[in-house]
């Protein structure tokens, strides 16, 4: 069953909440997210994180997902990138051995350095 999602960030100030519909399970994503995060901070620079609208557009790519139009968020699941990025400190090689089998690293590499998008 679909299970509904919205892809925030405390301080994305410009209201790009996504909302999208996946089969994935809400553990997976999560994981996802926080490792395209943890990436494009390697990537780009440690002190900022890529923007919602970027980040959805990369996770996208790697779960079956719909965008749809904003959604009662109370029903969501909410990933919240500040608060999941709080959560990590680094990429631990537990994450980095589990999303491997997950990425093509070179591709997601060079998805986040095409994105020009950031915010602190």
């Amino acid at each position: 069953m679909n299970k509904l999602y919205v892809l925030t960030h405390l301080y994305d100030i410009c209201g790009q909440d996504v909302f999208f519909i996946s089969n994935e399970e809400p553990e997976i994503i999560f994981k996802k997210a926080i490792f395209i995060q943890l990436r494009a901070e390697a990537i780009i620079d440690e002190s900022k994180s890529i923007s919602t609208r970027n980040l959805a557009s990369i996770l996208f790519k790697h779960i079956e997902a719909i965008e749809i139009p904003f959604k009662n968020e109370s029903s969501a699941f909410r990933i919240d990138m500040y608060e999941l990025r709080e959560s990590f400190c680094s990429i631990t090689e537990d994450l980095k051995n589990e999303m491997q089998e997950h990425f093509n690293l070179q591709i997601l590499d060079e998805d986040i350095s095409n994105s020009d998008d950031t915010i602190i």
